[in-house]
């Protein structure tokens, strides 16, 4: 089974659309931080990778609000990579507001490795020892 990280981080008033809720787009932001701080927190450093022409791109991604995040809310996101293909990984994440346990959003992403040419290229291997097959 894969390991299910977990960061946390703070509403600010700047992220707010004139109804008082995180704007939409912000959650992009959410989550692609929280990814970083899952790579630190499993050891692989994104900018080594990049050092090395290796880019992870986002080629899909699936977003389901179920309720709106509010100013100074304490949000919890977690994660889980679901599944490691040759070129290729899922991840599945999810916020909630850290003292209701309400559920605001679930995500699945889907992210290709790529040369600097822009080829497919294999997972790397700090990556796969991170699958959740082990």
């Amino acid at each position: 089974m894969a390991k299910t990280y977990k960061a946390s981080l703070r509403v600010r008033f700047s992220e707010l659309d004139l109804y008082g809720h995180v704007h939409h787009a912000e959650y992009l932001r959410y989550l692609e931080w929280a990814r970083m701080e899952y790579l630190k927190q499993a050891g692989v450093s994104f900018v080594e990778l990049m050092g090395k022409d290796i880019y992870i791109v986002v080629v899909n991604a699936v977003l389901n609000f179920n309720s709106p995040a509010r100013y100074d809310e304490e949000l919890i996101i977690s994660g889980v990579i679901e599944e490691i293909g040759t070129t290729s990984l899922t991840m599945k994440q999810r916020i909630e507001e850290r003292k209701t346990k309400r559920n605001i959003l679930e995500a699945q992403f889907t992210f290709v490795f790529l040369n600097k040419e822009r080829k497919k290229i294999p997972v790397p291997k700090r990556i796969l020892r991170l699958s959740p097959q082990k």
